[in-house]
């Protein structure tokens, strides 16, 4: 029933819950709750027979039951009517789970009564045991205004919606003015909803969907990010969430370009949008250390590093195989292997700050004196398994390994961390110094041409590449 007055106050009746399994916002936000509006029987009887006695003794001037498309529809209709000949507009001010509160399609109504009958319907339902929230008011003003804790969301001049309101184009449109985003953003993102969040892209990354999987962390992590430019800051028990994110989305990304087919350009910006994520979360554990070097312990510096050099060696790769793909210079060789000397920088920095081998400048092959490939793991193992032995499992150390491994056993996280550090930095840094490859990089940073890279003679730089990749487990 379309509303006609201005200055009504408006009360939605029954409550709403996360359940969005087959509605239409589920359309167009995936990553929702997926399990169906419920039926309770009880509730709904409740709210049946209040909103009945309220039309039969006149204290109600109009109503509409919540149904397709949650509040959201429900108050669009309301304001436009059957005709789109709207005669008021309408403000509200929602408190808590804003997104739940517009598009929860449980039963329930909304109604708008006379401001002086307001205070009594509120204690009449209380009574009969009837959830109850005061919305806002219509207004003189043709247009639908809605707010929360955090300032307006959205406001549409009601015209616009006049040539195109059915379901599906009202929410194109409000997706696209901003409200579904603002919606998603106001909604609580705790550390519990972030973790389940992130459980979800571990298991897309399972399944081997890595694309799906990299839009989840990349949505962890700027949803983190942006939370700690705001005034209150980022809480510390954020951060173990938001240097997983980064690290497993550098893993998925690489994966991603090199399993699937994209354009160059696309695989080009995702590294790029890699590196600037990790490159801000680096930035804000040394803006917070800075306050506090106690908040935010060094180690946690550790997992980035890795995650840099693991997207800048793949990264690297893509420019140089780019160039007799696309039959142009992407970027000169030497910029190339420049990319490819700073991951090398960040894995000896990986593993000093591991505390697994102090300074590999001064020592490049002190393990690799001997030829047993297994007695060199055992030295790494050893070194830790003394690590996780001396981390605090309450510490936010730990629980960012746990979170990035999806493992919470000491001991594998000390293995996890020994393959990982042998079988893929250490062997890469000393691939890399070697004279043969040093030699390989030398003679490739000279090529200026198109002509000169691809040329057959450069082709042991392309096979050098390859072998660092092969390294990282990519392929």
């Amino acid at each position: 029933m379309q509303v006609f007055e201005s200055g009504l106050s408006l009360i939605s009746i029954g409550k709403r819950y996360a359940e969005f399994g087959g509605t239409q916002i589920k359309k167009y936000v995936s990553e929702i709750n997926n399990v169906a509006p419920q039926f309770r029987a009880e509730e709904e009887a409740r709210q049946n027979k209040f909103v009945l006695d309220l039309i039969q003794s006149k204290q109600c001037e109009a109503c509409h039951d919540i149904s397709a498309g949650g509040l959201w529809m429900t108050l669009t209709e309301m304001v436009l009517g059957e005709r789109a000949n709207s005669k008021c507009g309408a403000e509200l001010n929602l408190e808590g789970d804003v997104f739940t509160s517009l598009f929860s399609e449980n039963g329930g109504y909304v109604i708008a009564v006379k401001p002086e009958n307001e205070a009594s319907i509120l204690a009449l339902a209380n009574k009969a045991g009837v959830d109850t929230t005061l919305l806002g008011r219509t207004t003189e003003s043709l247009s639908l205004t809605i707010s929360s804790d955090e300032g307006q969301l959205i406001s549409l001049d009601l015209t616009e919606l006049k040539e195109s309101w059915n379901t599906r184009i009202v929410f194109v449109l409000c997706f696209c003015l901003g409200v579904l985003s603002s919606t998603l953003s106001a909604a609580p993102k705790n550390v519990e909803y972030l973790e389940k969040k992130f459980k979800t892209g571990l298991q897309h990354e399972q399944l081997r969907l890595y694309s799906d999987a990299s839009q989840t962390y990349l949505e962890i992590a700027k949803t983190l990010l942006e939370k700690s430019k705001k005034s209150t800051g980022l809480d510390a028990d954020y951060f173990p969430l938001l240097i997983s994110s980064g690290v497993r989305l550098s893993v998925v990304t690489a994966k991603d370009m090199y399993k699937n087919m994209y354009p160059l350009v696309h695989q080009l910006e995702s590294f790029k949008q890699v590196n600037n994520i990790i490159d801000d979360v680096f930035s804000l554990i040394i803006a917070y250390r800075q306050d506090d070097t106690t908040l935010l312990s060094r180690d946690l510096y550790v997992e980035l590093l890795f995650s840099r050099a693991y997207n800048r060696i793949a990264w690297s790769n893509k420019l140089l195989l780019g160039t007799p793909w696309k039959n142009y210079i992407v970027l000169p060789t030497q910029d190339i292997i420049s990319m490819l000397d700073l991951a090398i920088d960040d894995l000896e920095q990986y593993l000093e700050f591991e505390g697994v081998v102090n300074t590999l400048s001064r020592q490049p092959r002190r393990l690799l004196s001997t030829r047993n490939n297994d007695m060199n793991y055992e030295f790494f193992l050893d070194q830790y398994k003394n690590k996780m032995t001396a981390i605090e499992k309450q510490s936010l150390v730990f629980r960012t390994k746990e979170l990035i491994n999806f493992q919470s056993d000491p001991q594998l996280l000390a293995a996890i961390g020994a393959k990982r550090s042998f079988y893929q930095a250490y062997q890469i840094i000393n691939l890399y110094r070697s004279k043969k490859s040093q030699h390989i990089l030398s003679y490739g940073r000279t090529k200026l041409t198109y002509d000169a890279i691809t040329n057959e003679d450069n082709q042991p730089l392309y096979n050098l590449f390859h072998d660092f990749i092969e390294k990282l487990s990519i392929l």
